[in-house]
């Protein structure tokens, strides 16, 4: 039998205080139940402290967590003597069920407060919203960083089609590109095959020479 622990005798203390049995102490610091009740005795822990179930049932259910390590945390109780009390009343699958429903909660309040300042910066602005328009928002003013908005839908477009607004074509950069085009009051703008017919005259397309080794197309 191993008589190395993992876990030094103020450790352990600590899990005990926590709820946890000599038994969870022994596995986590690898040595015998026995040595651990004789470790604790020698530091004046005399027995594990009996788990206030109701105080971890009444965290569950009046308080928000998402989980049952934030419970326990909350309710003062270490995480396994947490478990093994919820799996004794036969809870364990309505617990994980009620945090799983707590979080989808979450989300979607998230979603529908993301897309609601979205909404408001499009209305100030005229327009649907671009990345740069998100990282330089005001925060004061309820502006999302761009990269909150990224994290939670997965993507700027999908945000902006979650709120119901037109994306920016190229991400934004079509607008922008346009938006400064417009400012300078001269900018001259016309279709590709404009441009190629300004740049090489139709008439002087045949005389223009083939370099060696090309073919025709």
């Amino acid at each position: 039998m191993n008589t190395r622990s993992r876990l030094t005798d103020s450790e352990m203390a600590t899990m005990v205080h926590g709820g946890a049995t000599l038994d969870d102490v022994a596995a986590a610091a690898g040595i015998s139940r026995e040595r651990v009740r004789q470790r604790l005795l020698r530091i004046g822990v005399k027995s594990a402290r009996r788990v206030d179930v109701a105080r971890l049932f009444e965290v569950i259910r009046m308080q928000h967590v998402e989980s049952l390590t934030g419970a326990a945390q909350t309710a003062g109780i270490h995480l396994e003597a947490a478990r093994r009390s919820i799996a004794q009343a036969g809870l364990t699958h309505a617990v994980e069920r009620l945090f799983r429903l707590r979080k989808r909660a979450k989300g979607r309040a998230r979603t529908e407060q993301l897309i609601a300042a979205m909404r408001a910066l499009a209305q100030r602005l005229g327009r649907t919203p671009t990345a740069k328009d998100l990282r330089d928002g005001d925060r004061s003013l309820g502006v999302p960083s761009a990269s909150a908005v990224q994290r939670h839908f997965g993507s700027l477009s999908t945000a902006m089609a979650a709120a119901g607004l037109e994306a920016n074509p190229m991400g934004g950069q079509h607008a922008r590109v346009r938006q400064e085009a417009e400012d300078q009051g001269d900018a001259v703008r016309m279709p590709a095959s404009e441009n190629m017919r300004h740049a090489v005259p139709t008439r002087d397309v045949g005389a223009l020479p083939i370099h060696p080794g090309m073919g025709e197309y």
